[in-house]
């Protein structure tokens, strides 16, 4: 599977420190050679959003419309107390899952609570 990053992302990357773009391009290797399947941390479609999230029918549309998902990264940890393939961490990456053969990686963000990437952010 392809993976691509989007600019803004492409520039904050070289930004980061060196242990978490270790974990991202961990990431981008596994996802590439193995797709998005046996995954240590949890993923999931973005249009999962908590009930109580006082936005949540704008959060859900927007994730549905922009096809979002996001992947708990390790950053800076796992949960060790969950089963791999369910692991959460604090940060998550955020990405457009719009067709079968590739994933493009939008950004990094830290939850709770859960946002969703600003509109520039899933622009190429």
């Amino acid at each position: 599977m392809d993976v691509a990053f989007n600019k803004i992302f492409k520039s904050r990357y070289a930004n980061l420190p060196d242990s978490d773009k270790k974990k991202i391009f961990a990431f981008y290797q596994h996802v590439q050679q193995k797709g998005l399947t046996l995954l240590e941390g949890r993923n999931k479609n973005s249009d999962n959003v908590p009930k109580d999230d006082p936005d949540f029918l704008a959060k859900v549309q927007y994730a549905q419309a922009n096809k979002l998902w996001h992947y708990h990264i390790g950053i800076e940890k796992y949960d060790m107390q969950r089963p791999f393939g369910a692991r959460t961490s604090e940060w998550i990456l955020h990405y457009i899952n719009d067709v079968p053969t590739c994933i493009k990686i939008a950004d990094l963000d830290s939850h709770p609570p859960f946002s969703l990437p600003a509109q520039p952010f899933l622009e190429e």
